[in-house]
């Protein structure tokens, strides 16, 4: 595949194939997946031959109470084995989406999502990737747009179709 799109439930919900309308994708998104896990997925038993990489990860870290700072920490280590394991590939980190807490009790706040995004983004400075901020474009009111989720935390289809409009594809 020349598109991969890693991650947690976020990204595995989506077609992205028939979003961006491209059959080369695939879609490598876990529900509930972490970054620990994700570190230990057979996903870097794949072939290098990755073109684009997508990521979007660390909700669920959030969601296991784990701080900001620590979550960095492994993202760091996750990208440095992305960028080892496919060398040749553009990446596209992109940010943690907020969330819409009164739907659901989160054990975090957009505040730490915040925190989790500013980290990401001096990391992806720090090795020259790309970095989409999605946040900024998924917060209304200091919250997840409920046009965008029904639960406060998943995307609905307009969710998918705002998110699609705003990768460089």
């Amino acid at each position: 595949m020349d598109v991969l799109f890693i991650g947690d439930s976020l990204i595995r919900h989506a077609d992205w194939n028939k979003l961006l309308a491209d059959d080369r994708i695939m879609n490598l998104g876990k529900d509930g997946e972490t970054i620990k896990a994700l570190l230990k997925r057979r996903l870097f038993l794949f072939p290098p031959r990755a073109r684009k990489i997508f990521l979007m990860i660390g909700i669920n870290d959030l969601v296991h109470n784990r701080k900001p700072a620590e979550i960095a920490r492994d993202y760091r280590s996750l990208l440095l084995k992305l960028l080892h394991k496919y060398p040749h590939a553009t990446f596209y980190v992109q940010s943690v989406l907020p969330i819409y807490p009164s739907s659901y009790k989160f054990p975090f706040t957009n505040e730490d999502i915040i925190a989790l995004n500013s980290q990401i983004t001096l990391i992806c400075n720090e090795l020259g990737l790309n970095y989409i901020d999605l946040f900024s474009c998924f917060i209304k009111d200091g919250q997840l747009n409920n046009n965008y989720s029904d639960d406060g935390i998943h995307l609905n289809d307009n969710g998918y179709v705002c998110w699609k409009n705003l990768i460089r594809y």
